[in-house]
């Protein structure tokens, strides 16, 4: 559609008339177009995402739809999305001149019909506040629905409230744009499970991909547990063995850069998609459960159990904690850590004091490659905790998995 460029305080109004998209469960399929809602593949498919564990989420079926709004000079656009009943659904206020390029607008399938809203944004503020137009230079406005179809991310999705759901086994694909995006999405489960989650590169981008725990109350901060940010420009990054009982919710974003002095966040490509994939594995107790990178979230150690684990991202530290409160004297242990390649794996144990601090009391860091560390200990009653990291703190490896034993010795 082309419009004449909008009058002073002009707003011009389209309604997108189409009969609806087969509705769909969403993010159910693995990327797939769903079958038709009431058919035999669909209850089929809901049984096997019960049994992986994963609950199929009760939100309506959406489609995305991709915005393309061509600049006018002198004005700041604003576009919004409204539904047939015209809520707002998403709101962009564009610079001065700025063609907006919006990807995965996320509407309801069920709605015959939405808006899309095209106005000036107001400048100035007081007396001095107006909207600038200009009657002689039209603008365009496209809009179309998304190639990627059911495993389109669904935009707004910037707070955790509005994520984008994501099931096991399945992908969403999604872009940074414009400057500043930030995507969220929620893995919600039934039973506990250990995700390995993947974000492909894309050009022109580096990415970093987050693990984010939601506030507590009105007033709480949303936590960032995990981040990962190895890759440069056009790498990926990954999370592995992220504990999920429940929901657990991710954040893809551009990493911050200096420029000019300043340090900003204006990474962004509305042509080339990343893709978020997640895979699960039942949590049987034998692996690592991230995040486990502090003392207050150590993971439970059992003697004579093994565990295994990764160090990554750089600088990953993983803690277990071995509690021997209970016995009535002291108690001799062994420690076996055996390395895997490319890092150097460093042992060290520490006691808890009452205070709660920790008391590091014996290492075991040769740095020796993927040859094993080994702590022997005769343990007075109290809290341990084991803290496997890089010895030199500068490498990693997703791929290959140390394991750390701790056995009672004569």
């Amino acid at each position: 559609m082309r419009g004449a460029s909008l009058g002073q305080g002009g707003v011009d109004d389209f309604a997108r008339d189409e009969a609806p998209p087969s509705p769909a469960v969403e993010g159910t399929f693995a990327g797939s177009e769903p079958p038709p809602v009431g058919s035999q593949a669909v209850g089929e498919a809901i049984a096997r995402a019960l049994d992986a564990g994963t609950a199929v989420p009760p939100e309506p079926p959406s489609v995305a739809l991709k915005i393309e709004l061509t600049g006018v000079d002198g004005v700041r656009p604003e576009l919004s999305v409204l539904s047939a009943a015209e809520a707002p659904l998403f709101t962009l206020r564009g610079k001065e001149g700025e063609t907006l390029s919006l990807r995965n607008i996320g509407v309801r399938a069920t709605d015959r019909v939405v808006y899309v809203v095209v106005k000036t944004s107001w400048v100035g503020t007081g007396k001095e506040a107006r909207r600038p137009f200009n009657a002689t230079m039209p603008y365009t406005l496209t809009v179309s629905q998304e190639e990627a179809g059911a495993s389109a991310e669904l935009e707004p999705n910037d707070e955790l409230h509005k994520a984008t759901p994501v099931t096991a086994g399945g992908y969403r694909q999604g872009f940074l744009a414009p400057k500043g995006d930030v995507d969220h999405f929620v893995l919600k489960t039934s039973e506990p499970v250990l995700a390995k989650v993947e974000l492909t590169g894309v050009e022109r981008l580096d990415l970093v991909l987050s693990m984010v725990e939601p506030p507590e109350g009105e007033s709480g901060k949303e936590t960032v547990l995990l981040r990962a940010n190895d890759g440069a420009i056009k790498e990926p990054e990954r999370l592995n063995n992220v504990a999920c009982n429940g929901a657990c919710y991710f954040r893809v974003e551009g990493a911050s850069r200096k420029v000019d002095g300043k340090w900003v966040k204006d990474f962004e490509n509305a042509e080339q998609p990343y893709r978020i994939t997640v895979t699960t594995v039942p949590d049987n107790g034998g692996e690592e459960r991230e995040p486990n990178n502090t003392a207050d979230r150590a993971q439970d150690l059992m003697l004579g159990q093994p565990v295994r684990g990764t160090v990554y991202p750089v600088k990953d530290t993983d803690f277990f904690r071995l509690d021997l409160s209970d016995r009535p004297v002291r108690t001799p242990i062994r420690a076996t850590l055996l390395g895997i390649l490319k890092v150097d794996v460093g042992l060290y144990l520490h006691r808890v004091q009452p205070d709660g601090k920790l008391s590091l009391v014996q290492t075991a860091d040769r740095a020796k490659g993927d040859q094993p560390e080994s702590i022997r200990y005769s343990a007075e009653p109290g809290v341990y905790l084991f803290e496997v990291r890089d010895a030199r703190n500068r490498e990693s490896n997703f791929q290959d998995s140390y394991q750390l034993t701790v056995e009672e010795s004569e």
